[in-house]
């Protein structure tokens, strides 16, 4: 009857749970084609690149931390020039120092000095 502050997020959360036990149950009831073999270098890649991020974010600030998670991640995939990739880090990085330092006003740094 009456909706707190936490009423939207909390409705969310647990229709994400039900339909995460659906597909769960889904899953283990219909038989299905065998799961491939894992790439476990790209995942090591993209899970380093995103914990190197908030280790280093601090002290290179926004915009150099996001363009080394972004080069990082990118080692994985052999497909992609160079050129791309790097054209990629940056217009992320861009991006990202505008959302959150211009747009969203939070009080990060976006250079180390």
């Amino acid at each position: 009857m009456r909706m707190g502050p936490a009423y939207i997020p909390a409705v969310l959360a647990w229709g994400m749970i039900a339909l995460g036990a659906i597909i769960s149950l889904k899953a283990l009831i219909i038989p299905g084609p065998n799961l491939e073999k894992w790439a476990w270098g790209p995942l090591a890649l993209i899970c380093g690149g995103v914990a190197l991020f908030g280790l280093v974010v601090p002290r290179t600030g926004l915009v150099l931390a996001s363009v080394l998670m972004v080069l990082i991640a990118c080692i994985g995939v052999q497909a992609t020039p160079w050129l791309y990739r790097i054209v990629f880090a940056i217009l992320l990085s861009g991006s990202t120092a505008l959302l959150f330092h211009g747009l969203l006003g939070l009080p990060m740094p976006l250079w180390p000095w």
